[in-house]
Order: C-alpha cells, then sequence, then structure tokens
C-alpha cells in the first residue's frame, strides 16, 4: 500500500474502509428487514417494484467487486512504469485510488438510501 508513497498508502486505507461499511451496515440492518422491501418508487413516492431483503446484499458484493478492480487496476498501472519511473507509477496509483474513493462514497451513499427506504 504505501510502496507508491505516503499519500497513496493513505488513500488505499480509505478505499478499503469505504469498501467495508457497506458490508457492514447491510449485515447489521439485514435481520431487521421484512420479507419484501421496496427496491423502486416513482415520482409520486409510491412503491412500482418489491423485491427481497436479500437483494440489500448485492449492492456491498457489487461495491467490493468494483473496488477491487479499481486496486488491481491500480497495481497494474503502476507496476508497469515500475522502478524506471517512479512519479509515473505514484501518480498512476494515486489516480486509481482517487477513483476508489469516489465509487466507494457513491456506493456508501446508495446503499445508505436504499436502507432508508427499506427501514423506513
Amino acid at each position: 500500500m504505501f510502496k507508491y508513497g505516503k499519500k497513496a498508502g493513505y488513500m488505499s486505507i480509505a478505499v478499503a474502509v469505504l469498501a467495508l461499511i457497506p458490508v457492514v451496515a447491510a449485515l447489521i440492518a439485514y435481520p431487521q428487514l421484512g420479507e419484501q422491501i421496496p427496491m423502486r418508487v416513482n415520482e409520486a413516492g409510491e412503491v412500482t417494484r418489491w423485491g427481497d431483503k436479500i437483494e440489500v446484499l448485492l449492492m456491498p458484493l457489487l461495491c467490493l467487486a468494483v473496488i477491487a478492480g479499481t486496486y488491481v487496476t491500480g497495481v497494474r498501472g503502476a507496476t508497469k512504469y515500475g522502478d524506471r519511473e517512479p512519479a509515473m507509477a505514484r501518480i498512476t496509483y494515486e489516480r486509481a485510488m482517487r477513483n476508489g474513493l469516489v465509487v466507494g462514497v457513491v456506493f456508501n451513499l446508495a446503499l445508505a438510501y436504499v436502507l432508508y427506504m427499506a427501514m423506513g
């Protein structure tokens, strides 16, 4: 993690935490959910699609997969430059981690909304 610099290492830790928050939140909320939860709401606030509560676990799994893919892409891109161009390797890795931060925040907000709708 810290191979590409201090900033990149801290960004990697933040991305990992953002990847785990949805998993923990979904596992905590899962027992409290009803068997059917609203999955789609129209403009008038009426539920147009109901889903099984197991569907709440799909979003955290997707978040983990996307963030893992972002991490792998960052490592592969950085190792392409290797020791020849350490500055480019650091920049490439940091860019991938910034992407992971954005994806993690978006997934966390989306899951928070879904859980709020399911529990409210």
